[in-house]
């Protein structure tokens, strides 16, 4: 039988948890998260520093005598060079940083999450609703929602939201 208890604790789950209790639960792997954020600091800065190197390149083929397009040309092509390195270390620092704190969060938050079904009365698991697919859809999704908050699904998103 399904007490009172059970009833206001699923009511109250209803309710969106705020991104500040989401943060709360990332604790000591925030450093992963700011190596993380680092990184695509890094990353995103690219971009411009890239088009400003471009469009050296493009003046110099109206300024520049062709013989000596290339020599001129030398110490934008080592930035560009330098630019890809930053790019690997940024890109790295992104993988690393968001793709561990986001695991950890997610398996913190799953483990949490059981614990709460395991202190239910018996009664709770009797009802229809809470079958044993249906709860373990829930630990799943629900972690991997949040993973998507602070995780690596976070730089695979970046790109649709250009």
């Amino acid at each position: 039988e399904i007490t009172e208890e059970d009833e206001e604790i699923e009511a109250a789950q209803i309710e969106l948890a705020p991104m500040s209790k989401i943060w709360s639960y990332v604790g000591k792997d925030f450093v992963f998260t700011l190596i993380g954020l680092i990184g695509s600091g890094i990353v995103g800065a690219l971009s411009p520093c890239e088009s400003i190197l471009t469009a050296q390149i493009v003046t110099n083929f109206y300024i520049v005598d062709a013989k000596e397009m290339s020599e001129v040309n030398r110490n934008i092509i080592a930035q560009f060079l330098l630019f890809a390195l930053g790019s690997l270390v940024g890109n790295t620092m992104i993988g690393i940083g968001l793709s561990r704190s986001g695991s950890n969060l997610g398996a913190k938050l799953r483990r949490i999450g059981f614990s709460a079904m395991l202190e239910r009365s018996m009664g709770w698991f009797d009802d229809s609703d809470h079958t044993t697919g249906e709860l373990t859809t829930i630990l799943s999704a629900d972690a991997e929602a949040v993973e998507g908050l602070t995780g690596l699904p976070l730089v695979f998103l970046r790109k649709y939201l250009k």
